[in-house]
């Protein structure tokens, strides 16, 4: 049977390097996150209007279907 001391101590403690980088490094991947979620929520609500407008834009106009059923 393994033990997670094998596996994460390994030789020389490197897994507590490895722990306390990550754990360091935590506060800016998560502000990094943040904003990458942010600039994603922008983009995605710019493209929001731009295809509410273009919707808007082909509702105003008379339907294709709806010239031809008149004229028969």
């Amino acid at each position: 049977m393994s033990y997670f001391g094998e596996h994460f101590w390994g030789e020389k403690n490197h897994g507590f390097e490895v722990l306390y980088h990550s754990v360091k490094q935590g506060p800016i991947s998560t502000k990094e996150l943040a904003d990458f979620i942010r600039e994603r929520a922008t983009i995605e609500e710019t493209y929001s209007k731009a295809m509410a407008k273009l919707s808007k834009l082909a509702s105003n106009g008379t339907p294709m279907g709806a010239q031809r059923a008149a004229h028969t």
